[in-house]
């Protein structure tokens, strides 16, 4: 109805009482076809709507997570054909590995520990080591308040450097 001019429809000026009828059954069908062309469109959309619910279905059926990121992208890029047995067996193939239940669990290690720490630093270190030294060293360091009590400190610990001229 498209191709009909709407000022044909709407001019009923000087026109016989036949070509007035007409107009008017031409306007009828064309609101008419209007609004068949809407329901057409909603029954359109509940299709889409009916057939993209029984792909989910068919897809949870199958064991498919589509709330899940994987299963959702699995969902949306599955093009093969949509039967329960078909997509179980694609899934199966590319679902992402799910951690073993009977893996052992690994022990909790406290490394923060300060006896852990000093016992890993006496083992570590060369023979001769003395962590309560280095402890007495790195006080009385942090305590001196001028170059003359550092070099003192240092010396005292064996830890000033000489240079040779």
């Amino acid at each position: 109805m498209s191709e009909i001019d709407d000022d044909l429809l709407t001019s009923d000026e000087g026109d016989s009482n036949a070509m007035k009828a007409v107009r008017q059954a031409l306007r009828a069908a064309k609101r008419q076809t209007t609004e068949m062309a809407a329901q057409l469109e909603a029954l359109k959309a509940q299709a889409d709507r009916a057939v993209a619910l029984e792909r989910e279905s068919t897809f949870l059926k199958a064991g498919v997570p589509v709330d899940d990121k994987w299963g959702s992208m699995f969902a949306k890029a599955y093009d093969g054909e949509v039967t329960i047995e078909a997509v179980k067996a694609a899934w199966a193939e590319l679902a992402p590995a799910k951690p073993s239940a009977a893996a052992p669990e690994q022990p909790s290690i406290d490394y923060m520990s300060e006896a852990a720490a000093a016992d890993r630093m006496s083992a570590a270190a060369p023979t001769g080591f003395d962590p309560a030294r280095e402890a007495a060293f790195e006080a009385e360091r942090a305590a001196a308040t001028n170059p003359q009590q550092l070099i003192a400190v240092l010396g005292k610990y064996g830890k000033l450097a000489t240079t040779q001229d």
